[in-house]
């Protein structure tokens, strides 16, 4: 507060003054913001509703202006009903709440490349890759290794991969003219050979019993584990997202699929749990088609999210999916069960869209039509948004999301 000496203060001088004052007092830095996430995170995609009795007079007031328009009812094909204007807005729930320190964990801190290594192919993993590995090669008449070399074979495939070296002859790669360094200084092209050859990642004695449930079972074990680290090592964000991408492949796989729309076509299918904004992988999970273990209801969209979402359970997150896994079942289900919210695109046939957001006559392009889920059926709250997104032949997208208020 500033304070003249060479003479007295007016009334309205000492107000200004108080009134700076009060304003400087309650300015938080950043600093002051940091100490305070390092403890509890809170994330809030619909604005707080404050207890003051202004506020809840202001909320009253606006409802009541929503009722006095006029409030259309939307019914779909299925019976649910959906109303034209959002329901009454109410407190922030737990699905749209954070408690936890989002990114690096202290135990992902890392001091060399060897470190960061070792993080995901832990000394279980090595362990059990050279178990099998030497029982191959004693059947085969191949010397065993060691987790070293198995380590460095690792080694190698990564930096193949990252190379771009996967599609090149061996000779080559070795070669002292037209190879790299790298694998010269590994170990030596027969040796490499060899591990190719035997390396194994499960009891082949065993393997046909298990394949019977799993046809993933060859590497089962060894792929559960690494999945483990994942979130040992990462808290994701507020918003994670569910994906899938088909790692190319054209060899002998009993679950190799075929995908006309990807440019590769064949090869292996994962769906990923990855953080959005730092595009961290949480959770993977492998397409193993059909076994005697598995059924139509776990092969299902929604089931395929829940689990990759387990992790994630009572976290307060959000996900985003395309529309292949969207639903308003999926969303109305991970609301109450796991704590989560849903964002993601919708196909035109789900059964829970009204007719009113299917058509697009005498609408504008670029224009949205809501429906908001009637809370009096005592479902949990859920918003549809149809968008036309061209003039000729017009088209609409459709989104499926849970907040209230959220702003397109």
């Amino acid at each position: 507060m500033s304070v003249q000496c060479n003479k007295y203060l007016s009334d309205k001088e000492i107000q200004e003054d108080l009134h700076n004052s009060w304003d400087q007092n309650f300015i938080v830095s950043d600093e002051d913001v940091s100490e305070v996430e390092d403890n509890i995170v809170e994330y809030n995609d619909t604005a707080p509703v404050s207890e003051s009795e202004d506020d809840m007079n202001d909320s009253v007031a606006d409802n009541d202006n929503i009722n006095n328009t006029s409030v259309r009812e939307y019914v779909a094909k299925s019976g649910r009903r959906y109303l034209s204007q959002p329901p009454r807005g109410r407190r922030r729930s737990t699905q749209n709440i954070i408690r936890e320190r989002l990114g690096l964990r202290p135990e992902g801190n890392v001091t060399s490349i060897l470190d960061s290594f070792s993080k995901f192919f832990t000394s279980d993993i090595i362990r059990i890759i050279v178990q099998y590995t030497d029982k191959e090669a004693q059947r085969k008449g191949i010397n065993v290794t060691n987790e070293t070399e198995i380590m460095s074979l690792i080694g190698i495939f990564i930096l193949m991969a990252a190379n771009d070296d996967t599609k090149l002859d061996y000779h080559d790669l070795w070669s002292e003219r037209f190879g790299r360094p790298v694998y010269l200084a590994t170990m030596s092209r027969n040796r490499f050979r060899e591990l190719v050859k035997v390396i194994r990642f499960d009891d082949k004695d065993t393997r046909e019993d298990h394949r019977k449930g799993d046809k993933f079972a060859p590497l089962r074990e060894v792929f559960e584990l690494m999945n483990e680290t994942f979130l040992q090592y990462y808290c994701p964000g507020e918003s994670v997202v569910i994906d899938e991408m088909l790692s190319l492949f054209r060899g002998r796989c009993p679950f190799k699929v075929f995908m006309k729309e990807k440019p590769g076509k064949y090869g292996v299918l994962i769906r990923i749990l990855a953080d959005c904004k730092e595009r961290y992988v949480l959770r993977m999970e492998v397409y193993a088609g059909k076994t005697e273990d598995s059924t139509p209801e776990s092969r299902h969209p929604k089931s395929i999210v829940k689990r990759l979402a387990m992790p994630l359970k009572g976290s307060g997150r959000n996900i985003t999916t395309d529309r292949y896994y969207t639903s308003v079942e999926l969303a109305e289900e991970l609301y109450p069960d796991y704590g989560l919210t849903l964002v993601g695109t919708m196909q035109t046939k789900r059964k829970h869209i009204p007719e009113e957001l299917k058509t697009t006559k005498n609408r504008e392009v670029y224009s949205s039509k809501f429906a908001f889920t009637d809370l009096d059926t005592g479902n949990p709250p859920v918003t549809l948004v149809s968008y036309v997104t061209r003039e000729k032949p017009k088209k609409s997208l459709y989104y499926c999301l849970h907040s209230i208020k959220t702003q397109l």
